[in-house]
């Protein structure tokens, strides 16, 4: 006679997500507030950007590769597309979400470790993986809840100053910068999870934005760095103005993809190394 044993239904549930996002709430929504904010005082001084001939001019006299860190398609600053993009996703923007990615993917596992309540968490029937993907899938769901909070501030205050932004590239600017803050919230999720040490999370995804942002930039001014330009998540998240020229599917699918072996190497040295104490 053959036995079959199954998991009770409620250890196949997905409890740590559910925990997650419950207990993120309030960042996720002080994230969305601040940026939020941000965007309204971007839109408040739209105005008198549109009117500035003066601007304008000291803006195109600037070289063109030092213009490039701020648009890829000429887009002038007297354009909302141009000013968005130059002053909110060419930097700020993506800055803070990646910072409220980052928190949270250091909080995941080496947050807990560092605290010790880790190893009672584990305790539950649930395995270190399932732990780190859970909390994968949670910090997505932020980050792309501040985004799409962010995206409608940007709408209706874009709409208040009559800034002339397509609705559908707004959405898709936004959902760039999410997906390159996922990215990043990834990789400290890994760097925790594999060293149980947040500062050394919080440092690596430090250098490894900055380095990326740099070769990004800088990519127009020297050959050398326009080789590695391709190995930039920012590259894909704001290397092609979304604002100005829409949703590109095929680099946001290239970052997802290539955040998914980062995560994979994280669960896998978790699951081998002993808990802090």
């Amino acid at each position: 006679m053959t036995v079959t044993v199954s998991a009770p239904r409620s250890a196949l549930r997905p409890r740590v997500l559910r925990h997650t996002l419950r207990r993120s709430i309030r960042a996720t929504v002080g994230w969305s507030l601040a940026l939020g904010g941000l965007v309204v005082l971007y839109a408040a001084t739209w105005p008198a950007f549109r009117n500035s001939r003066e601007y304008a001019r000291l803006f195109d006299e600037l070289p063109a590769a030092y213009r490039s860190m701020f648009t890829s398609t000429g887009a002038g600053m007297t354009t909302a597309a141009g000013f968005f993009h130059a002053e909110l996703f060419a930097l700020t923007g993506p800055l803070l979400v990646l910072l409220a990615a980052m928190g949270a993917g250091v909080r995941a596992v080496a947050g807990e470790e560092e605290r010790g309540r880790l190893d009672l968490l584990l305790a539950t029937p649930v395995s270190r993986a399932r732990w780190v993907i859970e909390h994968a899938v949670a910090l997505a769901a932020g980050v792309l809840a501040i985004c799409a909070t962010d995206a409608v501030v940007m709408l209706a205050a874009g709409a208040a100053v009559s800034a002339d932004l397509t609705p559908g590239n707004v959405i898709a600017a936004w959902v760039h910068v999410g997906v390159a803050g996922i990215w990043f919230g990834i990789l400290a999720v890994a760097v925790g999870a594999a060293t149980g040490r947040p500062a050394l999370a919080r440092i690596t995804v430090g250098i490894v934005a900055l380095a990326m942002y740099l070769v990004n930039g800088l990519a127009p001014m020297s050959p050398v760095l326009e080789r590695l330009q391709p190995l930039s998540v920012f590259r894909y998240a704001i290397g092609d103005d979304p604002l100005v020229t829409g949703l590109h599917a095929g680099h946001l699918a290239l970052v997802l993809v290539t955040a998914l072996p980062v995560l994979a190497a994280g669960a896998w040295l978790f699951r081998r190394r002993d808990l802090r104490h």
